[in-house]
């Protein structure tokens, strides 16, 4: 099948940079800064989906500024909205294969973040998100 965002099960987790970011719904997805897309934030980012499908972004274009003032603040940084452009058809990952993924892209174990521990346990892509999804906002 090819990739298309209408066929994500929200919510979703953006492998990349180093580290695991939850997406709730497809316009938390698509939303960023303009430095973030910049400096390569989607690039080669890994999406996996709660049924555990997963796309690679091969690339990210801004869309248009999202908020007052076109989405500029203070520090002339600008929210915006991006497209991505994906990589190919979907694959599917167990909730084994995205543990592996998680510590592969944040190159971390780490027990300082709420809930992380968690994941060790976990049998579902579904639940896996959701604790890490619960670990961000606590960490954030």
């Amino acid at each position: 099948m090819n990739a298309n965002l209408d066929n994500f099960a929200f919510p979703v987790l953006i492998l990349t940079q180093g580290d695991a970011f939850p997406a709730s719904s497809r316009g938390e997805l698509l939303k960023c800064t303009k430095t973030a897309l910049k400096n390569g934030f989607f690039s080669r980012a890994l999406i996996v989906d709660s049924q555990g499908k997963t796309v690679r972004v091969a690339e990210a274009r801004k869309v248009a500024g999202i908020g007052r003032f076109w989405g500029y603040n203070i520090f002339l940084n600008q929210n915006i909205e991006v497209e991505l452009i994906l990589e190919g058809g979907f694959t599917t990952m167990s909730a084994g294969e995205l543990r592996k993924e998680m510590n592969k892209a944040t190159n971390i174990e780490n027990e300082s973040i709420p809930g992380w521990a968690k994941i060790d346990g976990t049998e579902s892509v579904s639940d896996l998100i959701q604790i890490i999804a619960q670990a961000y906002e606590a960490r954030y």
